[in-house]
């Protein structure tokens, strides 16, 4: 069961079997606090502080409040365990002695009954008097009650693991009554999608509490009083079967879809979301190389089965695609449907179930464009991508509403991988443009994926613009390897020529091709180049004099090359404007040959 210390010769088994005998043999009640101790530091859901052992050590199931008295000095409380538990002075969390001491103690038959132990000291703690007076509209001080918190949170983990007849009756009296109970408000606090800082006063259910965490035993019992509406929606839109298929209880999902009169299709409403309670929330948005507007996932109109697809449970949606009345290709307000959460997520084996479906659609664009091959290539998921490669109706040379492709994007965030997939298709065309006239290989460059861009080379039709923005591009990154200089600075200003010089060209390439002679025009097609030259010589010019003043006095003092870098992108975009505008006056009809 335990790694065995071979340098000792010691059975760490045998050790702790002994000490923990010798727990139960201490005189009067230093036994039952010792076992307790370690139940609860072995079985909680989250490190505990200090004072939520001493208040969940003072809570006695079958009383109806608290007695001030129970509650058990630390020295106390620690040394019941004979040394098994250390309290870290800086947190004030309490822990084991060692992580084979955990692994020890979650053994069969060490601590039995320990979850149910835990339920009830939660349940009869949360059923207190001085606890259910407290207003469900606005936070307790949670100073003044420390443990109210675990309780509220956790007490339906402890429920799922080891749901006892005691257990069960108290989970009952509190769900009567939950909706305007405060530990319904702390889990709101917990769960909302919105920041966990603020505070929006909202009552779920007894019913939608149940759902939440998986007991499925404590469901059928409420369904049973035909107290609660089976279809009601919480604050935040959701369904008890909404709750229970985002959280992947598949029990409970079951036993509701066996109802005639449940809703499973009902979609929830706008500007809620997919929130960070779930394995739905992704930290991969936050500072993530993406637009503006898919930074985020707010929309609202998200079905049961697409958060199960979104969250990874495919026992979840394997059972809600057994219902005639749920449509699996239905999109939310973004447009985004059960196989593009699936795809967004790379859960493989949801998106399986959806693809082998002939009424889902694997092309469907959101709002923006973008497919479910196009997000999985951004990410780099290269299983989700051969999925839908793999399967008939997929566009893979699809673009968003910004006119990149997949290959686009792969190529900008350097997915090698991915690009090397995209261009073994025949149907993907590496030459491509954007609305703004850039293709794959100048996407590749300018975001940093060189290894990328020698793939994209050979099949990539280079024309004289795209070739004059190469040649400063990768001179500059060649020659930032090779000085002191830091090689970011050297990358900022690539980048910025780079798109100054296949910004500025832009307006040439898109004039006819044959037009009329004009001294005006030809004026300016002369002065482009060499604005272009001066802005960038004088660009490098100022950048190495900030390194160089910044390495004689400070290396916080070289940050004015980026300065300087936005100031040059700024006018270089500023003139291109000019000159476009300009042109477009100047030509007469006769001119547009």
């Amino acid at each position: 069961m335990l790694h065995k210390v071979a340098t000792t010769g010691v059975d760490l088994d045998s050790v702790y079997a002994q000490t923990l005998q010798r727990i139960r043999e201490q005189e009067g009640d230093r036994a039952r606090l010792g076992i307790e101790v370690l139940m609860w530091v072995s079985h909680s859901e989250r490190p505990l502080l200090i004072r939520e052992i001493q208040y969940a050590l003072a809570a006695e199931v079958g009383s109806t409040d608290m007695d001030p008295e129970n509650i058990r000095p630390q020295d106390t409380v620690l040394g019941s365990c004979l040394g098994l538990v250390v309290l870290n002075e800086e947190t004030s969390t309490v822990r084991l002695l060692h992580y084979t001491l955990q692994e020890y103690l979650l053994g069969p038959g060490i601590l039995p009954g320990a979850h149910t132990t835990l339920a009830q000291t939660c349940l009869t703690y949360l059923n207190y008097e001085q606890v259910k007076r407290l207003p469900s509209y606005k936070l307790p001080n949670l100073r003044n009650m420390p443990f109210l918190e675990y309780s509220s949170l956790y007490w339906g983990s402890h429920a799922k693991e080891e749901l006892s007849d005691g257990a069960k009756y108290l989970a009952l009296q509190l769900l009567s009554r939950y909706n305007n109970h405060i530990s319904s408000t702390l889990l709101f606090k917990h769960t909302e999608s919105h920041n966990s800082s603020s505070f929006t006063h909202c009552q779920l259910t007894g019913l939608h509490c149940a759902s939440y965490f998986g007991l499925v035993e404590v469901v059928a019992a409420l369904i049973e009083t035909e107290v609660f509406n089976i279809n009601q929606r919480d604050c935040m839109g959701y369904t008890p079967l909404t709750w229970a298929a985002c959280r992947g209880n598949e029990g409970v999902v079951g036993l509701l879809l066996m109802r005639g009169d449940v809703s499973p299709d009902r979609p929830t409403p706008g500007g809620w979301t997919v929130s960070r309670w779930t394995p739905c929330w992704d930290e991969r948005l936050v500072g993530y190389r993406l637009p503006p507007e898919d930074a985020n996932i707010h929309g609202g109109g998200q079905t049961a089965l697409s958060l199960a697809s979104a969250s990874g449970h495919e026992r979840v949606v394997k059972l809600l695609l057994t219902r005639g009345d749920v449509n699996p290709d239905r999109p939310d307000n973004c447009g985004r449907t059960a196989l593009w959460w699936a795809s967004y997520f790379g859960n493989q084996g949801a998106l399986r179930l959806l693809l082998a479906r002939d009424d889902v659609n694997p092309d469907k664009s959101d709002n923006c464009g973008r497919t479910a091959l196009w997000w999985a290539s951004c990410f780099q998921n290269e299983g989700v991508l051969r999925l839908l490669l793999a399967r008939d109706g997929v566009n893979p040379d699809k673009s968003d509403n910004y006119g990149r492709t997949a290959l686009w994007w792969a190529s900008y965030l350097g997915n090698e991988g991915v690009v090397r997939l995209l261009l073994a298709r025949d149907d993907v065309n590496p030459n491509r443009s954007d609305n703004d006239g850039t293709t794959a290989l100048f996407s590749a460059i300018i975001g940093g994926g060189f290894r990328v861009a020698v793939l994209l080379l050979p099949r990539t039709r280079l024309n004289f613009f795209l070739f004059i923005s190469l040649i400063p591009a990768v001179s500059l990154s060649v020659s930032s390897l090779l000085v002191t200089a830091p090689f970011s600075v050297g990358r900022y200003i690539t980048l910025n020529i780079c798109y100054s010089t296949y910004f500025l060209m832009a307006p040439m390439r898109k004039l006819p091709a044959r037009p009329s002679l004009n001294w005006r025009w030809g004026a300016a097609a002369l002065l482009e180049p060499l604005y272009l030259l001066v802005f960038h010589l004088s660009c490098i010019s100022i950048c190495g004099l900030g390194w160089s003043v910044g390495l004689l006095l400070s290396e916080e003092f070289w940050p004015i090359a980026y300065h300087i870098s936005f100031l040059h992108i700024i006018i270089a975009l500023s003139v291109r404007k000019f000159f476009v505008l300009w042109r477009l006056t100047r030509q007469t009809p006769k001119t547009m040959v």
